[in-house]
């Protein structure tokens, strides 16, 4: 007799399949909400920031320099 029946056996497959699976996606979801922040949203808050920093500032505009 074998250690595992076949019945048994397929439903330790099945289970590691499906944890597998759900590894996979699940880090492919990671993976793809890691690259949007990276290039989407880190980028737009970068410059917001930026902008506002150069609103507050007034040595970065430019000033005329008259007579």
């Amino acid at each position: 007799m074998m250690p595992f029946e076949a019945k048994n056996l397929f439903s330790a497959n099945v289970i590691l399949l499906a944890i597998c699976a759900y590894l996979y996606f699940s880090i492919g979801a990671a993976a793809a909400f890691f690259g949007m922040a990276l290039f989407l949203i880190w980028p737009a808050a970068a410059g917001i920031h930026f902008a506002l920093k150069a609103m507050k500032k007034p040595f970065l505009r430019r000033r005329r320099k008259g007579p």
